[in-house]
């Protein structure tokens, strides 16, 4: 086990908040051009041990806690830290040429002590117009950078809109090589009068799930540090950032003043050419989760700007065409610019950037709209203005509110049709009411015979007690919410424990591939690359109540593997077994109980906040093959399992609970860039009720 995590944390980059130290003495090879034959710029050499030496000496003093000098620039120190130990480890690793990569590390390092040295903020005041910041994300540790560009002349006694820009995929992308934008682009924004800010986006995350809350957790900073407007909000994105503009944009409308895709796919169905209705029911509620044409109907009070090339070879021309139609049809504000002639990448057209950028000028939001309009498929994604969906009929179909506010002279009025809804709350505007008469409201047709005054929350159905829609239950297993509810990766948004079991292969025994502590460590290094961050891991024998109070616990292997499993076993609904698995209190057993795999998320028994995740046997997205001879040891583990899933989606298509065997989903469709969701083949997949109760569907 201690192998394993050594391992790992040597060559994974150095994500944790303990930082390792460089042996001065190994400066790495020179002998070999980087992957990417980029010559080295002439300049001064650089003296590597000596970059070595004060990247030691700061990082002892971070570990000691001497530095910062001031806390709040702790994030930022640790990224600059973070990618001089990248560039370092490049070196070391033959993969950049040495003095180049020194000098990149000396330039980060030089940043980091200039960090750990600064009273108040490191970054502004400040002479650029570029401003690099970090925040330390809760959810794994890790520090997270975003890129912040203000006007000539800013000054925080004025207030400025602001443009929030998702960027496009880069294969390549790291933190030691972000995607930020040139000057061409941000200075038509600030030459505008616009603050122009770029999250990181955890590298290529869709910019849903992690990546959407990487987008929200860096606009709520910008507002917070710098003299913004919240009223002139804007999200804009090119190509899979055109995307999350959708995406985010559609999940959570009221953050927004507009909204300004580019060549932007709209359509999951489309891009992944699969036929809707063949698509297996549980993997439809995933994808309908975040595509944005099932969602469109949220954007009614958000005025949107698409554009997108006639002749986009990529994401085709249809994507604008089809959602520009949708949103027509629905009502929607929306404005669509087809490029004649254009490809892809019309983002590389100034005017592309120009256009909207002097639309948003005439664009403010509408922050207390008297009719709203929410889809939603998450209950993670559960509000929008004064709307708040607390829980689902049903959870495994989407739900729909619309409400409206009429007045008529003798009272005001709330309409509301509501589908698949067993709860909401509404707090409506006071400025869509009239002062001294009485508030009603219709649900469905049905009158409710309560009357409002200005300024309550209204809580329907009215025998349900009013409470703050993220207050979880104190019984268990409690009914799902907002804060507590699945699928499997909305575990990963909330601060979580990676658990590793401990019990060892007989003396003798060939090793198991898929044993806890390696599939542990698999898991570990696939966040690495997905994610962009190293999460917590802990031995199963070290978990604290604190932990088990405190987080997310993801238990890998089974109860005779895993001594936390082992503690609530009995208490949770699915369970691997040496012959099959158990659903409840029925055992299913299978020809090869070596070959499936298992994945659920479920309430803590431990805590009433917190979930458990538990993984045992077959890792998702994986094929299993025969190992070869001599394959018997951990580093070839992933030679023994084939990804069959891409990095950045690897976390995709895992519904509540899923019991899956090493074949491939029949039938799938495959892209024509070779992306696949050909997935392993579901034995048992689904979605738990509002009460963790199972809902088996044929």
């Amino acid at each position: 086990m201690k192998q394993i995590f050594f391992f790992l944390l040597w060559t994974l980059p150095a994500f944790a908040q303990t930082l390792p130290n460089f042996n001065p003495s190994a400066p790495g090879q020179n002998n070999q051009a980087n992957q990417n034959n980029v010559p080295a710029p002439p300049a001064p050499p650089v003296d590597g041990r000596k970059v070595r030496e004060r990247y030691n000496a700061l990082a002892q003093a971070l570990n000691a806690k001497q530095v910062p000098a001031d806390p709040q620039n702790m994030a930022l120190l640790r990224f600059k830290m973070e990618q001089a130990y990248l560039w370092i480890s490049a070196v070391d690793n033959n993969t950049a040429w040495p003095e180049e990569a020194m000098r990149y590390a000396q330039e980060a390092l030089a940043r980091a002590e200039s960090v750990s040295r600064a009273q108040g903020d490191a970054v502004y005041p400040a002479a650029t117009q570029e401003h690099e910041r970090a925040y330390i994300a809760e959810n794994d540790g890790s520090v997270q950078p975003y890129w912040v560009y203000v006007p000539q002349g800013y000054t925080p006694k004025k207030q400025y809109p602001l443009v929030v820009f998702l960027h496009g995929f880069d294969p390549d992308i790291s933190k030691i090589s972000p995607w930020v934008p040139h000057e061409s682009i941000w200075s038509l924004a600030t030459e505008r009068g616009f603050i122009f800010m770029v999250p990181y986006g955890r590298r290529n995350s869709d910019f849903v799930g992690i990546g959407e809350d990487d987008t929200i957790i860096v606009t709520e900073a910008v507002k917070k540090r710098y003299s913004v407007d919240a009223d002139r909000v804007f999200l804009m994105g090119a190509s899979m950032g055109g995307y999350g503009a959708y995406a985010v944009g559609l999940h959570q409308p009221d953050v927004w003043a507009g909204i300004m895709p580019i060549a932007a796919r709209s359509d999951f169905y489309r891009w992944f050419e699969l036929e809707r209705a063949r698509v297996p029911w549980w993997k439809r509620v995933l994808y309908d989760a975040n595509d944005p044409r099932h969602l469109v109907g949220n954007a009614l009070n958000v005025p949107m700007f698409i554009q997108h090339g006639e002749l986009d070879n990529i994401n085709a021309v249809e994507h604008a065409r089809d959602f520009h139609a949708d949103a027509r049809a629905g009502g929607n504000p929306v404005k669509y610019r087809e490029v004649k002639d254009g490809d892809h990448y019309i983002y590389f057209d100034m005017e592309t950037y120009a256009l909207p950028l002097d639309w948003a000028l005439t664009v403010t939001r509408n922050a207390a709209p008297k009719r709203v309009r929410y889809a939603t498929v998450d209950l993670k994604n559960h509000r929008a203005y004064w709307a708040n969906i607390q829980a689902f009929q049903d959870y495994s179909q989407g739900a729909n509110l619309a409400a409206e506010i009429n007045t008529t002279p003798t009272k005001s009025i709330i309409n509301v049709q509501a589908q698949n809804i067993a709860r909401f709350q509404l707090q409506p505007p006071k400025a869509a009411l009239k002062e001294n008469l009485p508030l009603a409201l219709v649900v469905n047709g049905a009158s409710d015979e309560r009357t409002f005054k200005i300024g309550d929350s209204i809580q329907w159905p009215a025998e349900t007690k009013a409470e703050a829609p993220d207050t979880p239950k104190t019984d268990f297993p409690g009914a799902k919410s907002p804060l507590r509810t699945g699928p499997v990766k909305n575990c990963y948004r909330d601060p979580f424990l990676v658990v590793c079991g401990t019990l060892k292969n007989p003396p003798g025994a060939k090793l198991n591939p898929l044993a806890s502590d390696l599939l542990a460590a698999r898991f570990v290094k696939e966040w690495a690359v997905y994610a962009d961050g190293l999460p917590r891991i802990k031995a199963d024998t070290a978990v604290t109540e604190d932990d088990k109070r405190n987080f997310n616990l993801i238990l890998f292997g089974t109860r005779e593997t895993n001594a936390v499993l082992a503690e609530i076993a009995d208490k949770l609904p699915l369970e691997l077994l040496s012959d099959g698995y158990r659903v409840g209190t029925k055992k299913v057993t299978v020809e090869k109980p070596d070959e499936i795999g298992l994945q659920f998320c479920y309430p803590s028994p431990f805590d009433a906040r917190r979930m458990v995740v538990v993984q045992s046997g077959l890792p998702w997205g994986e094929e299993l093959r025969e190992p070869k001879q001599g394959e018997q040891n951990a580093a070839l583990l992933p030679e023994i399992l084939k990804n069959a899933l891409p990095d950045n989606h690897k976390f995709d298509l895992i519904p509540d609970y899923i019991v899956f065997d090493a074949a491939l989903e029949p039938g799938a469709a495959r892209h024509r860039f070779d992306y696949t969701d050909e997935t392993n083949r579901a034995l048992l997949a689904g979605f738990f009720d509002g009460n963790w109760q199972f809902k088996i569907e044929n």
